[in-house]
C-alpha cells in the first residue's frame, strides 16, 4: 500500500509541476515550521504534527476525540498551505473548527 501511495503522490506532483493539472498537494508529514504563514490561532508544534501524522487513519472505530484532533490538524495545515502559497491576503482563522484543538 505504501508503494501505491508513493507512486500516486509522485504522479500527482509531476502533473502539477508540469502544468498538466491545476491544483494543490500537501501532506500531514510536512512540519508546520516549514510553512511561511501558519496561523497563530491554530498553533501546532512540529512534534505534535509528527505524532498526529503517525495516527493510523482507520476512521471506523476511532473515537470522536481522535477524529476531531485529525480534522483540526487537517484544517490547520490546509489553512497554512492556502495562506502560504495561494493567497497571502487571506485572514487568519479565529480557531479550530472542533473544540480541543490538536493537543492530546
Amino acid at each position: 500500500m505504501a508503494q501505491v501511495g508513493s507512486l500516486r503522490h509522485s504522479e500527482i506532483a509531476a502533473a502539477l509541476n508540469s502544468g498538466r493539472r491545476k491544483g494543490g498537494l500537501w501532506t500531514c508529514v510536512t512540519p508546520p515550521s516549514e510553512y511561511p504563514r501558519w496561523a497563530s490561532a491554530l498553533a501546532v508544534s512540529d512534534a505534535t504534527a509528527a505524532q498526529i501524522a503517525a495516527i493510523p487513519i482507520r476512521l471506523l472505530g476511532m473515537n470522536d476525540f481522535k477524529r476531531h484532533r485529525l480534522a483540526n490538524f487537517g484544517y490547520a495545515i490546509t489553512d497554512a498551505t492556502l495562506r502560504s502559497y495561494v493567497d497571502q491576503t487571506l485572514p487568519e482563522p479565529s480557531g479550530f473548527p472542533w473544540p480541543g484543538g490538536v493537543q492530546e
